[in-house]
């Protein structure tokens, strides 16, 4: 009876410590939230807006996009030539960031898979999220950097880096 009471103690006092650590663990380590269902809407959406860009540089720049990460330096370099220092109005600006922020998201998903998620609120412009990795960025938000800093920021340099943190989130995991 006595070697039944221990071993209940241990194995309660285990359980116990494990539900601290872990709850720990979780505190220390926050996680994106992780899409429910993959939206094919939303993700045809994106596609189809960054087959716009695509157009679009290659009819007012002459300069052909091809979702290769060397095409992410040219990304950088038409949006350099074709407005700095100029002035646009904003709903011009958010329509340019929406369009390249769909090439810029759509070149990592093809490069490295994920999916495109649209954060609440609702109509907030989406995010590339790649469940394997629990890794997630703002394509539109780079490329407002860039309008903000124009001279001063590379967007290639920027989705290097982007790159680099992806390979260390997912090597931490496997």
């Amino acid at each position: 009876m006595f070697f039944i009471l221990v071993i209940a103690i241990i194995l309660v006092g285990g359980a116990l410590i494990y539900f601290i650590v872990d709850a720990k663990k979780n505190q220390l380590e926050p996680r994106a939230i992780v899409p429910v269902h993959r939206d094919d809407t939303l993700n045809r959406k994106m596609h189809k807006q960054a087959q716009l860009c695509v157009e679009s540089v290659l009819t007012a720049f002459d300069k052909q996009l091809d979702y290769t990460n060397g095409s992410i330096r040219l990304l950088d370099q038409v949006i350099a030539d074709g407005w700095k220092g100029k002035n646009i109005s904003m709903a011009s600006r958010d329509r340019v960031v929406s369009t390249f922020g769909a090439y810029l998201g759509q070149t990592f998903i093809n490069n490295y898979g994920g999916i495109w998620y649209e954060q609440p609120p609702k109509g907030s412009l989406p995010i590339v999220f790649v469940p394997k990795a629990n890794f997630e960025f703002s394509p539109a938000e780079i490329i407002l950097e860039k309008y903000s800093r124009m001279s001063f920021f590379d967007i290639s340099i920027a989705y290097d880096d982007l790159i680099k943190k992806y390979k260390q989130k997912l090597n931490a995991i496997y």
